[in-house]
């Protein structure tokens, strides 16, 4: 699997990088690092920006050994850059942080995870800060309307290597939804994932 990794030195790209731990990524992945520079102030930011990347890196291959890890810093805007690098290399993943900017905000500064999740060609991990993860096992909210793409959301699910004891719940609308679809859903998740059926509760439909 390729992931590519955006990391502006952000509390945002930390968060993002940490949570890759509860990704279900299997072992033999391979990793680029890239940090976009701004041509404008490239002097000034690439030094301390290459040596928090490079932390990065080495945190990476320390959490997963077995990851292929490397470390890119283009210039460029970042969002096309990013974009550009992921078709290039043929990326199965970008992963990212977001600054959580809403309204005029985002409007003005625009959003580099927006650009990633609404252009990129293959799925986008899009990290937010939150008041710190949930003690108990980990769990997964699939929402399924029995689409070509719910199917291949819940294909993704199924392909990674989740901890064990992994929670997943496949949710679908009543109204909108075949309750065919959603015992489909529930005998593709529990005959292809690593995660046992017995692990799984399924939320089949709500009101």
């Amino acid at each position: 699997m390729r992931v590519l990794i955006a990391y502006d030195g952000s509390a945002y790209a930390e968060i993002a990088v940490s949570d890759l731990e509860r990704a279900g990524l299997p072992s033999d992945t391979q990793a680029i690092v890239i940090s976009v520079i701004d041509p404008k102030d490239w002097m000034k930011n690439l030094p301390a920006l290459e040596r928090s990347a490079e932390e990065v890196c080495k945190r990476l291959q320390a959490l997963f050994p077995r990851w292929t890890v490397q470390l890119e810093t283009p210039e460029g805007q970042a969002a096309q850059t990013i974009l550009n690098r992921s078709k290039t290399w043929h990326a199965d993943l970008i992963v990212a942080g977001t600054h959580g900017r809403t309204g005029l905000a985002r409007l003005v500064l625009g959003s580099v995870s927006t650009a990633l999740m609404r252009d990129a060609l293959c799925s986008v991990r899009v990290a937010r800060a939150g008041s710190g993860r949930p003690s108990g096992p980990l769990r997964l909210l699939i929402g399924n309307d029995g689409s070509p793409e719910a199917d291949l959301a819940v294909n993704e699910v199924c392909r990674r290597s989740w901890p064990g004891g992994t929670e997943a719940r496949v949710v679908a609308v009543a109204e909108e939804f075949a309750y065919a679809d959603v015992e489909r859903s529930m005998r593709v998740a529990g005959s292809d994932s690593q995660i046992g059926p017995q692990e799984y509760r399924w939320l089949e439909t709500l009101p």
